[in-house]
């Protein structure tokens, strides 16, 4: 079933009038979000909370309290429903609704600590992974398990897919690498890499498998698992990657407080940007060249880059036109602020939803 967020009459990139630098303070820290298909809207998700994130234009639509600290989340097939993965020792997978949030069940089986979900979306599929040494393959409507990948005897903390899903890729703390076939489900090739992997992406194209490891981002050749190449950039673990401007570059996401971008041709550095002041855990640069990231400093942000030249030359406006507090009631000052930054937008418009309204944070 077609999404309707994917219709052709949607918005397709962000429009040139929103402000180089935008954020909203959770007050809560921020772990991870998930871009909807058109880059229309954000689930955001971390310690205690869900939230939705209106892009087009920037604003706060909806919060709600979540009894678990969320380090994942995934849109399904549709976009209608999201997969939350938590630390918690309940070991569930728990499936909201995009636009409401509402809780609508979960998918139990796991019997230690999530790191990773991964939705097949023409599969209708979840993949998951746990500290119980474990990839589960689960039906994303029935909630019912299809499979365990009995050869992963590690905790991977990584999951990827290819272009295609008809493989996907694991890594973990033990730095072993491994991809799988979908249909049927078996090990495909294993290989050990220099450092222990916590994220993998693919291009677009799917030519490419990028890498978060300790201090470095990888970029390795999905057929052979070869680590085409490592460039050491961080200072702690690299717990994000994402490639942009055509697969040409990797933005990569650091404990360590920072953001950088590499340039896959020049097997080097190209950019640093320091806009968090606590741990970032997930960050991507979309099309337009706006900087998305999440981060333990309790902040959800979109900044504007400036691509100088066809090499890459980033440089990041700094200044903060407008911010918005992790609520739904904002001051009086506030909302007149915004409706002067952004023409037409009404903060405190609630989402049209049959589900209560949400408490707020203090």
């Amino acid at each position: 079933m077609q999404s309707k967020f994917l219709s052709s009459s949607c918005p397709s990139s962000f429009p040139p009038s929103l402000p180089a630098s935008v954020y909203i303070n959770f007050k809560k820290p921020v772990n991870c979000f998930a871009l909807s298909g058109c880059r229309k809207f954000a689930v955001v998700s971390g310690t205690g909370f869900i939230a939705r994130v209106g892009l087009l234009p920037f604003g706060l639509q909806r919060c709600v309290e979540a009894d678990c600290d969320i380090w994942k989340v995934e849109f399904s097939a549709s976009e209608l429903f999201v997969y939350l993965a938590s630390n918690e020792s309940d070991s569930l997978i728990h499936i909201h609704h995009s636009l409401s949030l509402a809780r609508l069940g979960s998918i139990a089986g796991h019997g230690g600590f999530l790191s990773e979900i991964l939705v097949l979306r023409t599969r209708d599929v979840v993949v998951s992974s746990s500290s119980d040494k474990t990839i589960r393959v689960w039906d994303g409507f029935g909630y019912k398990e299809r499979e365990q990948v009995s050869e992963a005897n590690v905790w991977f903390r990584a999951l990827a897919c290819d272009s295609e899903e008809s493989r996907f890729f694991a890594g973990g703390g033990s730095r072993d690498l491994m991809s799988f076939s979908i249909l049927p489900y078996k090990l495909i090739r294993k290989r050990s890499l220099p450092e222990a992997i916590f994220s993998l992406r693919f291009s677009g194209d799917g030519r490419t498998l990028f890498a978060g490891l300790e201090v470095s981002v990888g970029f390795l050749n999905p057929q052979s698992l070869a680590l085409l190449r490592r460039i050491p950039a961080f200072l702690d673990l690299v717990r994000a990657v994402a490639p942009f401007y055509g697969d040409k570059f990797l933005v990569g996401s650091s404990e360590d407080d920072s953001i950088s971008a590499f340039a896959f041709g020049k097997g080097a550095k190209v950019y640093t940007f320091e806009r968090h002041q606590d741990r970032v855990f997930n960050a991507l640069i979309t099309p337009e060249g706006y900087l998305i990231s999440a981060s333990q400093d309790r902040h959800f942000s979109i900044a504007k880059t400036r691509l100088t030249d066809p090499k890459l030359t980033l440089d990041l406006e700094h200044t903060p036109l407008l911010a918005i507090k992790g609520k739904h009631a904002l001051s009086q000052l506030a909302t007149r602020r915004l409706k002067r930054a952004i023409p037409l937008f009404d903060p405190l418009a609630p989402l049209r939803s049959p589900v209560s309204k949400p408490p707020l944070f203090v």
